[in-house]
């Protein structure tokens, strides 16, 4: 994780946006920064991992709408983080993050299904053992191998210098695995606050100390 030497300048500059654009879809919630945060921890200090969450909105805005994307894409963080890490490891594609909605008559809000690994992965350990009733009539996914393939080839396209790979850490660090328990435990209890109002999930509006001690520690790797 390198810190962007430009700024929300570089980070603008790949998404190719102006300041004042992103700033806006900050102000809406439609942006989405490492580790589930939608505004830098410290003001003005971006990371080159910040591209792929951007990336990932992206991705999923035409199917969710950018809102909702960027909530889901900061709720859900460890799991396209872990899936990232284990693309990089691998050095291979076929790790998916994958989100899926079920429309349902008179909600404004469809739940929704989220999920990551290999499709068959996806397809036997969790679809095939949701209830037919809960199942999402509507899925898109993205490889995350290659969503980081073509963030570094957009970063070299218009000049903006990104550290060595990998965005984060190997699958076999023991930090990976305490930065993914430590968020998984985080988007748990959001889910599970959230599951019992039946309303999507919502992102966390400040970092916790847990999130404060991540950056401290990826900085320092």
């Amino acid at each position: 994780m390198k810190e962007l030497s430009g700024g929300k300048r570089d980070l603008c500059k790949h998404l190719h946006i102006t300041t004042d654009n992103f700033d806006v879809r900050t102000s809406q919630g439609q942006a989405a920064l490492s580790f589930g945060l939608a505004r830098p921890v410290k003001r003005g200090v971006f990371y080159d991992l910040d591209l792929i969450p951007m990336a990932l909105v992206d991705a999923f805005a035409t199917f969710l709408g950018r809102k909702t994307a960027a909530d889901t894409i900061r709720v859900f963080w460890p799991k396209w983080l872990g899936a990232l890490g284990r693309a990089e490891t691998e050095q291979h594609r076929g790790s998916y993050f994958v989100v899926g909605k079920r429309d349902v008559p008179g909600k404004s809000n469809p739940p929704l299904f989220v999920s990551c690994g290999t499709l068959d992965e996806i397809q036997t350990k969790d679809l095939d053992n949701l209830p037919s009733e809960q199942r999402p009539t509507a899925v898109h996914g993205v490889d995350v191998w290659g969503l980081a393939e073509a963030v570094r080839d957009r970063a070299k396209k218009v000049g903006v210098m990104l550290g060595e790979p990998p965005f984060f850490l190997p699958a076999t660090d023991p930090l990976y695995q305490q930065i993914i328990a430590t968020g998984d435990a985080l988007m748990v209890s959001l889910v599970d606050r959230y599951n019992k109002l039946q309303r999507m999930p919502v992102p966390l509006r400040k970092p916790p100390p847990e999130i404060i001690k991540i950056f401290e520690q990826m900085i320092m790797k």
